[in-house]
């Protein structure tokens, strides 16, 4: 899993795969919550997270859309929230 957050914006980018995802495997996305945004495979698996306003949400409020990770990536997620400026 990769994180890449953009400060401009204020957004994170979090990658399930352990390669950036190419466009053309993006098929949908769906916003599961406002500012919340699933990418989807050909295969309706989830391949990239994007959560807006990141320095409005706390690790808690975050937590909550982690629900497509494993358990190895969920350690990750939290090892990287802990790392973004707030």
């Amino acid at each position: 899993m990769n994180l890449r957050y953009d400060k401009d914006i204020d957004a994170v980018y979090l990658y399930l795969k352990d390669n950036k995802i190419a466009a053309s495997e993006v098929v949908r996305s769906q916003e599961v919550a406002p500012g919340v945004i699933y990418d989807f495979d050909g295969l309706s698996n989830v391949v990239g997270i994007e959560i807006l306003s990141v320095r409005q949400r706390t690790y808690e409020q975050m937590k909550q859309f982690y629900s497509p990770l494993t358990e190895e990536q969920r350690g990750e997620f939290r090892k990287l929230c802990s790392q973004l400026p707030t």
